[in-house]
């Protein structure tokens, strides 16, 4: 058989365009191209012009644990090798969430799954085998699974922390030990379990005092007065009630002027309510028979679900959460006016945090069916019913609006 050579020499000008055109189409697929002409060169590296009237001076900005996995900076000291790896885990769910990225699994992200996986055993099989480092590699990985959607998978993960955690004296030693990166644990607790509907694996108590430690804040008025339908629950879901509508409360009213509140003492009240909540009732167990009760728990933390972002500050989908509010919603015929007040506010925190689309058509006619039973005739005497419950005006206001 004879063998066949490509002469390059005789490729034209305009051939050699199109074949370079053509290659590079797969990778560039999905992202915005500056022009050369457009760019400048810098220190050997190419980049975009800075737009004139910026300031050029190095602005101060934390790093991020796992790249833009979190809002926090990275939480404990690592070693270089457990810093590598979460960069590792990291890059590869950057690569997954990425919109040019829709496919399963990209070779790029298999390759730094499978690294991960390697040195994560050694570290395993090793004297780091319960390290803060191993454990945060462990966190990142369950972030991970979580982004893409695979919380069975994330519960793994999470599963072989806890044995990590129960190794290093429990969870009560741990958050002594290690402050920070209990934080990210209790976030992934709760992200589980909000997903699965199943229980948490630390208590709401135990969470309260890791906050009491870390430093909280206090609203002196107690805005559950303005709310009379919270007589008919229970004390537990009061609590949980008070202490949401003391957020909203001090988001709403918050003017630029006021002493910055720490990031980290916001997080933590966001979590601790999540935790009073789900320990209450978890959405896959049996729901509260009393449905005044069961209407505030789910409109609750379908509410917190907006002030806890996910990867990119996108919402998740909590798909039992929405599916339970409509059961909830559609199976309300008729009741008291106190009671008509409470779903219509349910029905619009529902819709500016887990409803899609396509629940509009049945959450529209339920919302024009109570609002003729009130007489309420515009938003504005919508918004003044719905603001004596949890109500963030700067998150919710625009979406209820345009319902």
């Amino acid at each position: 058989m004879s063998l066949l050579f490509v002469d390059n020499s005789i490729i034209d000008r305009r051939s050699r365009k199109l074949i370079r055109s053509h290659a590079a189409k797969g990778k560039n697929l999905g992202k915005t191209l500056i022009p050369r002409r457009k760019r400048s060169e810098v220190g050997g590296r190419t980049v975009a012009p800075m737009p004139e009237g910026r300031r050029s001076e190095p602005e101060s900005i934390e790093r991020q644990f796992g790249d833009g996995l979190s809002v926090y900076p990275i939480p404990a000291k690592l070693p270089p090798g457990s810093r590598s790896l979460v960069q590792r885990v990291a890059s590869s769910a950057a690569i997954t969430s990425s919109p040019s990225q829709q496919t399963e699994d990209s070779i790029e992200t298999m390759r730094h799954l499978s690294d991960t996986f390697r040195l994560i055993n050694e570290k395993l099989a090793g004297d780091e085998a319960l390290s803060d480092g191993t454990i945060a590699v462990i966190l990142c990985m369950t972030q991970y699974e979580r982004i893409r959607g695979h919380y069975r998978m994330g519960r793994v993960h999470f599963k072989g922390l806890k044995q990590i955690i129960e190794l290093r004296g429990g969870i009560a030693q741990f958050i002594v030990d290690g402050p920070e990166i209990a934080q990210k644990l209790f976030k992934a607790d709760v992200e589980i379990a909000l997903h699965l509907g199943s229980k948490t694996y630390c208590s709401a108590e135990i969470v309260a005092e890791y906050t009491k430690v870390r430093g909280s804040f206090e609203v002196g008025y107690d805005y559950i007065r303005l709310c009379p339908t919270s007589r008919r629950i229970s004390t537990e879901l009061q609590d949980a009630l008070r202490e949401t509508m003391s957020l909203a409360w001090l988001l709403n009213t918050s003017t630029g002027n006021e002493a910055k509140l720490d990031g980290g003492v916001f997080h933590d009240k966001i979590i601790l309510i999540n935790y009073r909540l789900i320990q209450i009732s978890p959405l896959d167990d049996q729901r509260p028979l009393n449905y005044i009760e069961n209407a505030f728990h789910l409109g609750l933390l379908a509410c917190m679900t907006t002030v806890r972002l996910g990867f990119a500050n996108h919402t998740p989908h909590y798909s039992l959460l929405s599916s339970l509010i409509r059961i909830a919603c559609n199976s309300f015929v008729e009741g008291d006016e106190d009671s008509q007040k409470l779903f219509l506010w349910v029905l619009f925190v529902g819709n500016v945090s887990v409803l899609w689309q396509q629940d509009h058509a049945w959450v529209i006619p339920k919302i024009q069916e109570i609002t003729l039973s009130l007489n309420l005739r515009t938003w504005e005497d919508i918004r003044q019913i719905i603001s004596g419950f949890p109500w963030i005006g700067a998150l919710h206001d625009k979406s209820g609006q345009i319902l």
